[in-house]
């Protein structure tokens, strides 16, 4: 089967080196079978691209340009920017060394290419537009084989729209740069000063301002570009733009990538702080394809809600942390952000489920235990470990162990073997234990469901990583809907409710607080040992076995 790829992510698979259709075998003859598994495999399809686009949106505003050839998204300035950097690399064309070539022959040949820039010939190649491909090339663009007819050839073409009014603009800058750069190579041989002025590459000194000898000031784009690239060489590319990514281009359109970063003050940090407020959740996705400015006024004009007052102080902390790596590493930035997200209370307090909406629950659920076990047993495994939902759907199928004859979850980041598993992850420290299974789990079919697993490596291989990694976004978003339709609306319920009646549960069966707290991977007071390691085994399996909800029993038939 085949899927062919989204018009907006073509360029990205190009780049990728890969086609413009994904193939999959369902490696089956059986026409049954095969009906069956192409819904789930058109799905994982749609996953792929889903991920692939929050990778984009996750990105600063040019490395999305780079990565998507959007040309058509770029600013005049920040064109400007890229010819600039172009240009400063080509100072000994502009000085060439007359020790080693004829100087008439030499003159000749920047006439020849001085007519080729002005007046381009129509039965050969404009010197400016290539010259404008290959530093699109050089900055990052996706390129491949340029085709003459049925000749592929050698020089390679990016992939813009050249009928886009920022591709001529990026041309006719890098054709006045083209003229300049041999009248002031026809200059230097000649003594003379003819070559007119430019503000940008001949001011009227004759020399280029920034090539005067004084620094330009480094600028808001410089500090972001800096900062990224060491973030992500200690923390790595997905937890640089998960965390960081909106922030970045907040600041890039709220400052400017111009603003010196000298010039930063508070002020600016507020400006930033409002624009966040204002913004609706999911902007980059709701409204892609557009400057995060359009997307905050669209969102005025229709009364969005704006971003939870949380993760626009979570956001300011990150602000926070880029103005003290730049204080810290000399970029002359002193500006003061104590104080600017003031905490708020919580408008909600979760709870956990009574003992009645237990049961309403699990009579649904149980529906679905054949069809659909993940759905089951996620759950009911939450109800009687306390576990996360991220720790419970990331689970292998080794990780259910016996010990001292005692069925256990390892709850940890490591596989069997004592190597760290890159898809694994816990909250904290005191998260990583051994949580004995409850009776009534065991009582449930648990182990009998484990069996069906014994030839895949997840115990829920159905459930598939979400943006951020986790396998339990998708089952998050299904379960909430479930609520939903249950009628269960209530704001203090969740997933994370399990957890919380776990808690509760502990303390009504009167489990010493060292004991719940290994159980639960709660960080007590008193973590120096660990609770939670396979010694305590039969202490914990007999405190798990007196967790009780009321008269709601998982195995009642």
């Amino acid at each position: 089967m085949r899927k062919k790829v989204p018009s907006e992510l073509r360029i990205i698979y190009i780049g990728e080196n890969k086609g413009l259709q994904l193939r999959k075998s369902l490696k089956t003859s059986n026409k049954k079978e095969a009906i069956r598994l192409y819904a789930s495999a058109m799905a994982e399809f749609d996953r792929e691209f889903e991920l692939k686009r929050v990778e984009v949106d996750q990105k600063d505003h040019i490395s999305q340009v780079l990565l998507t050839g959007r040309l058509e998204r770029l600013t005049d300035t920040e064109i400007d920017a890229l010819v600039w950097s172009w240009w400063q690399k080509r100072a000994a064309l502009r000085q060439p060394n007359i020790d080693a070539f004829d100087l008439r022959e030499t003159l000749d040949v920047i006439e020849d290419d001085l007519q080729a820039v002005v007046a381009p010939r129509a039965d050969e190649e404009d010197p400016a537009k290539s010259v404008a491909d290959q530093l699109l090339i050089d900055v990052g663009i996706v390129a491949r084989p340029r085709k003459i007819g049925a000749i592929t050839t050698v020089a390679k073409s990016p992939l813009v729209d050249r009928t886009s009014a920022q591709y001529r603009y990026l041309c006719d800058r890098v054709r006045i740069a083209l003229e300049i750069e041999c009248k002031l190579a026809r200059d230097h041989l000649k003594g003379e000063r003819s070559a007119p002025a430019d503000p940008v590459f001949n001011p009227a000194s004759g020399l280029p301002l920034r090539s005067s000898g004084a620094s330009s000031p480094r600028n808001v784009g410089q500090l972001l570009t800096a900062y990224r690239s060491e973030r992500e060489k200690e923390f790595g590319t997905e937890s640089t733009a998960r965390k960081f990514g909106l922030l970045f281009k907040v600041i890039e359109e709220v400052l400017g990538r111009e603003l010196p970063v000298a010039e930063i003050k508070r002020e600016h940090c507020v400006e930033v702080m409002a624009f966040l407020r204002a913004l609706p959740p999911n902007a980059t996705k709701r409204f892609r394809d557009r400057p995060l400015k359009a997307a905050k006024e669209t969102a005025e004009l229709d009364r969005l809600p704006g971003l939870a007052p949380k993760t626009v102080g979570t956001y300011m902390q990150n602000l926070a942390a880029i103005l003290n790596w730049a204080e810290k590493s000399g970029w002359d930035v002193d500006v003061n952000t104590k104080g600017l997200v003031r905490t708020r209370e919580a408008m909600v307090k979760r709870r956990g489920f009574t003992p009645d909406e237990l049961s309403t629950l699990f009579s649904e659920l149980s529906k679905l235990r054949d069809v659909r076990p993940t759905r089951f047993w996620v759950p009911a495994i939450a109800a009687y470990t306390g576990a996360r939902a991220g720790e419970i759907c990331q689970l292998r199928v080794e990780d259910v162990v016996e010990e001292q004859g005692v069925w256990c979850l390892n709850l940890t980041m490591f596989d069997a073997r004592g190597r760290r598993a890159i898809d694994k992850r816990l909250k904290t420290r005191s998260s990583e234990r051994f949580v004995p299974l409850h009776p009534e789990l065991l009582s449930s079919g648990l182990l009998t469901f484990l069996d069906t697993r014994k030839n895949d490596v997840r115990l829920f291989p159905d459930l598939k990583q979400g943006p951020k990694g986790n396998y339990s976004h998708e089952l998050s978003k299904w379960f909430a809907a479930f609520l939903d339709r249950l009628k269960m609306k209530d704001p203090c319920l969740v997933f994370h409710s399990f957890r919380h009646g776990f808690r509760d549960a502990c303390r009504d069966a009167l489990i010493a607080q060292e004991t719940a707290e290994a159980l639960g991977g709660w960080t007590g007071e008193n973590q120096a040992t660990r609770y939670g390691d396979r010694g305590r085994v039969p202490v914990l399996a007999e405190a798990i076995a007196r967790i009780k909800y009321g008269d709601f029993r998982l195995s009642a038939p």
